[in-house]
């Protein structure tokens, strides 16, 4: 372990897709020695990595990742890898990495949806923006939806309104032409009880 640069301050940024992978165990940390609560698993992940301007190679790596990310075959990850020793290699769970990481995944399996809206935005920018601060980003999901549903209602409620406002309009109209005696009181009834739906 002495005398290993450390990959976060030395390792060069690339994509690794998923080989095979294996779920080891849930990790237990310092920091959460509860296995309850542990929202993090272990993976054994043998990829292939593509760097820039070299050839693809293969490594098997050890990972974090959270338990509802299931890594499989065709996966594609962030990494840093050594340069100098290609058997060295983590992932890179900095925010814009995974983020592009997952707009790649995104855009490869669905071309579709490269220029998708999400609530008014570019759904990049919902991803990064989710990826970067998950709390920030919920909260302004809810507000915007909270003044997406108050706009519905309003809509709605105008529309009931017009809509209320027509029948009434219609039988005032229908009593006028009764009164200039162009309906016949038949004529009259019958058209009141299509107007009120009887």
């Amino acid at each position: 372990m002495f005398g290993r640069r450390d990959l976060s301050k030395v390792g060069i940024r690339a994509y690794a897709d998923v080989l095979a992978a294996e779920q080891s165990a849930l990790s237990v940390t310092i920091g959460n020695p509860n296995l309850v609560d542990n929202t993090e698993v272990r993976w054994k992940l043998h990829v292939r990595v593509t760097p820039d301007g070299e050839p693809p190679f293969e490594a098997g790596v050890t990972a974090l990742l959270p338990q509802l990310t299931r890594p499989h075959p065709g996966m594609r990850l962030p990494v840093l890898y050594d340069p100098k020793d290609h058997s060295r290699i983590q992932v890179d769970h900095r925010p814009a990495a995974t983020a592009d990481a997952a707009i790649d995944a995104v855009t490869a399996a669905r071309p579709d949806l490269a220029g998708a809206q999400v609530m008014g935005m570019p759904m990049t920018d919902v991803i990064r923006r989710a990826i970067a601060d998950p709390n920030a980003f919920r909260e302004e999901m809810m507000r915007r939806g909270a003044e997406m549903q108050q706009q519905a209602l309003g809509a709605m409620q105008a529309a009931q309104t017009q809509q209320g406002a027509d029948p009434i309009e219609r039988l005032e109209r229908l009593a006028a032409l009764k009164d200039r005696g162009l309906l016949t009181d038949d004529e009259f009834e019958q058209q009141k009880r299509k107007i009120l739906g009887e």
